[in-house]
């Protein structure tokens, strides 16, 4: 009876979500997301060469990006610290979006040709900030959407940084063309505005956990999701490879790498305990596997993202005991 209704139904709840405030926000942070970027990359080379800057000199600006790269490294201390004002996001988001407009201000009134050494510590500082603020706009971003409706959401962020990159790049150099260099810095220096009311008319999102006590437990609980994220690549590569070359097929061809039945706990020391069934599988595979049972052997933290994976995505068990025959594993 209710069979009909059902396609208007979520039709409805979908246009009510994709027009709704949440997904504003999500448009106007990913636009102030997007627009820094080519600020201090593309858009800023074209000035360069008009200024009769030389091609060495322009490409040794290519690591001002380093920010975008090494940003996780001051990722833990933005999540320890929380901001006096505006709450644990919101306060990063203000802090560095004003940061932004205040930097790309400044590149209005500088010539890379005359003031180069000051080009170079404002594009640094810009793109430490547009790193700064990526890593906050993710974070609020996961918080601040309910699971249902992280989809739409990331895919309403991507588009607003798409338009900020159109901003930054086609619209810059129309108005540098029509204006001036100085004239377009300023004026998309201005144009964080938009990432600044939306935050600050964005509400705090409520989260149960509350902040790392410590810097240490910040940087080591970042380090634990890395090395979990890096131990479930390697150990899925591990089972791709053999849903590849194996004779069984991909369920039986392999008794998981590690995993709570494969490593075990001896006078503080852990010892693997590897158990193939009937499988003659390449030593790379054996190797991708130790380096995936490395990452797992720290604590039993690292277990539960791979057993969740495993049992929801591959249907692949754990092989709690070793057997002469494949199909009699005793696997969970």
């Amino acid at each position: 009876m209710n069979t009909p209704s059902q396609p208007s139904s979520w039709l409805g709840n979908f246009l009510t979500l994709l027009f709704g405030p949440k997904m504003l926000v999500m448009l106007l942070t990913g636009f102030s997301s997007g627009l820094p970027l080519l600020l201090t990359g593309s858009t800023l080379k074209f000035w360069m060469r008009e200024e009769g800057l030389d091609l060495t000199t322009i490409g040794f600006f290519g690591l001002v990006g380093l920010p975008y790269t090494l940003k996780f490294l001051w990722a833990p201390l933005m999540d320890r610290i929380v901001p006096p004002f505006g709450g644990r996001r919101r306060g990063w988001m203000l802090i560095t979006q004003v940061s932004l407009m205040i930097t790309l201000g400044f590149m209005a009134f500088a010539q890379p040709s005359i003031h180069l050494p000051a080009i170079v510590g404002l594009c640094l500082l810009i793109a430490f900030a547009s790193a700064s603020q990526d890593i906050v706009l993710d974070a609020y971003r996961r918080e601040y959407l309910k699971d249902e409706e992280l989809g739409i959401g990331s895919s309403v962020f991507v588009n607003g940084y798409r338009i900020g990159l159109l901003a930054s790049g086609a619209m810059a150099l129309v108005l540098a063309e029509y204006l001036s260099w100085p004239a377009a810095y300023f004026i998309l220096g201005m144009f964080m505005l938009v990432g600044i009311v939306a935050t600050v008319y964005a509400p705090e999102p409520v989260v149960e956990t509350a902040p790392p006590t410590s810097l240490r437990e910040a940087f080591v609980g970042t380090l634990s999701r890395i090395l979990s994220a890096a131990g479930m690549a390697v150990d899925f590569a591990v089972h791709f490879a053999v849903q590849n070359r194996g004779q069984y097929g991909f369920r039986n061809a392999l008794a998981f790498l590690g995993g709570p039945g494969g490593v075990q706990t001896s006078n503080r020391r852990h010892r693997q305990n590897l158990w193939v069934c009937r499988l003659n599988y390449r030593r790379h595979a054996c190797g991708l596997g130790g380096l995936s049972l490395g990452y797992y052997s720290f604590s039993p933290y690292f277990w539960s993202p791979s057993n969740d994976f495993h049992r929801r995505i591959c249907g692949i068990g754990h092989c709690r005991q070793p057997s002469p025959d494949i199909n009699g594993c005793d696997c969970v």
